[in-house]
């Protein structure tokens, strides 16, 4: 739902310096703000030579807790307040991992493929938004395999044809939207 003075979209409300993400009538959310994070992205390439088969190469790029993206960070927060529980209730869960890994295969490109993960630190439900943007790449929620493993969710995409959205510059920063 959006909210509008005269034509003009409201795309931001503050209270004081604080921005609110979302407005309430009652027990129904009536407004919630673009839900976004930016992350500075970290990459990392290791490349194994196989001897007598050829290069076997894996790549990290995004943000996460994972020592291969120890230089990445996020913005404003780890807060993803998105999802909802059976009896409507939102929930705060903190995001642990926005990241792609994918593996090269050298001697066979039939094996190449990518994982792209996003994923929380604790069980929640498969609700609450619908997709993600990373640049202009967009991501359905319904479209990616959906865990709760361990006390944790994780959504992933996978592609047989290796994909980066983050791309190789460290310190790069991507902004990436849920709706």
């Amino acid at each position: 739902m959006s909210i509008y003075v005269g034509s003009d979209e409201i795309t931001e409300i503050k209270s004081g310096s604080a921005t609110v993400d979302s407005v309430w009538v009652g027990p129904d959310r009536a407004w919630t703000s673009t839900f976004y994070k930016t992350i500075t992205n970290d990459y990392d390439f290791q490349r194994t030579v196989i001897p007598n088969a050829g290069n076997f190469d894996e790549i990290y790029a995004g943000w996460g807790i994972l020592s291969q993206l120890n230089q990445s960070s996020i913005a404003p927060n780890t807060r993803f307040d998105l999802n909802v529980d059976q009896f409507g209730n939102y929930f705060t869960e903190t995001l642990t991992n926005l990241y792609v890994y994918l593996e090269y295969h050298s001697w066979d490109s039939s094996q190449d493929y990518s994982i792209l993960s996003l994923s929380l630190d604790d069980t929640t439900s498969n609700s609450g938004w619908t997709s993600m943007t990373i640049g202009s790449d967009v991501y359905l929620r319904s479209a990616a395999s959906y865990y709760n493993i361990f006390g944790s969710t994780t959504w992933s995409w996978t592609s047989s044809t290796p994909y980066n959205p983050f791309g190789t510059t460290v310190g790069a920063e991507i902004k990436v939207v849920f709706e």
